[in-house]
């Protein structure tokens, strides 16, 4: 049997899911967006998974136009909020030289974190950091699609 992928939409909402019928996993996600407006622009897609109503776990996958690098356990992404507060997710994926992406784990009060204050930088570290500044209106679309998300929790 073939799994289905749908899209939801509401007013402000909009993401795709889509069901795993080995697995009995929903995945919901929100893919190829951005967050900056410059050449050296900064991507992101998000997705979350769930099973019989129970939370599993989420993840961002960040790609970066131009040089990347090599993702590594030294390898991260922070956020600083407007508020200084910085929050650092490692990555805990392989080695993977070559490459323009990265992903950080999350879980749900890191999802509710990051819909719920206002990010003014982005760090994506691979062999050495690279700030990003965000747009202000693309962050505030970051922050809806996280609480899209988060509406399924």
């Amino acid at each position: 049997l073939i799994s289905f992928i749908s899209v939801a939409q509401s007013k402000d909402c909009k993401y795709k899911t889509k069901y795993d019928e080995f697995e009995k996993t929903t995945r919901y996600s929100v893919e190829n967006k951005f967050l900056t407006a410059s050449l050296s622009s900064l991507g992101y897609s998000v997705y979350a998974f769930k099973k019989n109503d129970t939370f599993l776990g989420a993840f961002i996958m960040f790609s970066v136009n131009g040089t990347g690098g090599c993702t590594a356990s030294n390898s991260y992404v922070s956020f600083m909020f407007d508020d200084n507060e910085v929050k650092e997710y490692k990555y805990t994926g392989e080695i993977d030289c070559g490459t323009h992406n990265i992903t950080i784990d999350l879980q749900k009060a890191d999802l509710e974190l990051l819909a719920s204050k206002k990010v003014t930088k982005i760090r994506v570290c691979f062999d050495y950091p690279k700030d990003y500044d965000v747009s202000e209106n693309k962050i505030v679309k970051f922050a809806e699609s996280l609480k899209c998300i988060l509406s399924e929790f």
